[in-house]
């Protein structure tokens, strides 16, 4: 690999993990259940977004260099995939929210069953359901997304000899699916923090995944 492509690499890693740090420091300062707040403001993103755009760079360059097209598409997949799709989902969402009231009313659902000191809340009003369904599309868009990540990895670890490209692109796939948490947090109160708990265990996995990936690109041997 050239040097300027895992410099690249590198670099880019290095800021996706800058992004989910910031979180860190916040929830420290402001208590452990913001983590999952604080993981998805604007500076966050601005900071991830700008680190997977160098990343696609050095995947473009690497895939050039090895004559593998495929990584840099698969790649580039999976950062255009969540781009997109989250940007139409909003639009979309958006739009009914403002304009069709009425069709969230036609998905209420009312159901409160209690058991000693146990609630189990089953009513979803209107704007739960909305949101439910979107979060929903959102993590499967996600999990859709790492899913191509992982396959530029594998490649990236076939083309390049180096396992922890392979580790790194499982444990965001791996990651993604834990986000499922992000559902499960709005389909019944006694699991609200069932779902915070998964949600956060999938976020630190994907933390760690860019750790190794960083460390893959820095270690990987130069052409």
């Amino acid at each position: 690999m050239n040097k300027n492509t895992k410099l690249l690499g590198g670099i880019g890693s290095i800021l996706v993990i800058l992004g989910f740090i910031y979180s860190f420091i916040l929830a420290i300062l402001y208590g452990p259940i913001f983590f999952i707040i604080f993981s998805f403001t604007d500076i966050v993103i601005l900071i991830k977004s700008i680190g997977l755009i160098i990343l696609i760079i050095a995947y473009f360059r690497y895939s050039k260099e090895v004559n593998e097209k495929a990584i840099f598409k698969k790649a580039l997949a999976g950062f255009l995939i969540p781009t997109i799709s989250i940007s139409a989902l909003i639009i979309v969402f958006s739009l009914i929210f403002i304009f069709v009231p009425d069709v969230l009313d036609l998905l209420s659902m009312v159901s409160i069953k209690k058991s000693k000191n146990i609630t189990s809340i089953n009513y979803l009003d209107s704007y739960t359901i909305y949101l439910l369904i979107y979060l929903l599309l959102l993590w499967i868009i996600v999990t859709i997304s790492a899913y191509k990540w992982k396959k530029a990895d594998d490649l990236l670890s076939l083309k390049t000899g180096n396992s922890l490209f392979k580790t790194s692109g499982l444990l965001i796939f791996i990651g993604s699916i834990f986000l499922v948490g992000l559902v499960i947090t709005f389909v019944a109160y006694i699991i609200f923090w069932v779902g915070l708990v998964i949600t956060s265990v999938g976020l630190v996995i994907t933390f760690v995944a860019y750790i190794i990936k960083a460390i893959a690109f820095f270690n990987v041997k130069e052409s």
